[in-house]
């Protein structure tokens, strides 16, 4: 529901554009995170319920996720133009490189789905379920 009702405001607030560049960031996120994951939170979520070495479990997991992440940033970098070109005009709201700002919202989704796994692992749902929103 709130998102609904965010996604009016920011129609009516920013117009259109914006909310559909907004839109195409958002699903690239998405998408790279598919690469940066890649089951490794249900494994860290199994392994850590187990409740032995949960600590060597929960670092193995950031590791992975850290390397997968390197491994779909990095063709990420090369191809700059065609992502720049992709996504539209960002560069005319915010003096910053879009291709910096969606590698910064991979990186905060992917540590918030360790967190979020971190805390199902160890049976504390309610706390997940918290955070969510």
């Amino acid at each position: 529901m709130i998102g609904f009702v965010a996604t009016i405001y920011f129609a009516r607030t920013v117009g259109a554009e914006a909310l559909g560049i907004y839109s195409v960031i958002l699903a690239l996120v998405s998408w790279l995170i598919l690469g940066g994951w890649q089951g490794v939170g249900g494994a860290m979520r199994k392994r850590i319920s187990e409740g032995e070495s949960q600590g060597e479990f929960l670092v193995a997991g950031i590791i992975s996720t850290m390397f997968l992440t390197l491994l779909v940033i990095l063709p990420f970098l090369l191809f700059r133009e065609y992502i720049e070109s992709y996504v539209g005009e960002f560069g005319s709201y915010i003096g910053v490189s879009i291709i910096w700002f969606i590698i910064l919202l991979l990186i905060v989704r992917l540590g918030f789905s360790i967190l979020s796994t971190t805390l199902h692992g160890q049976n504390s749902v309610h706390l997940a379920g918290f955070l969510q929103p």
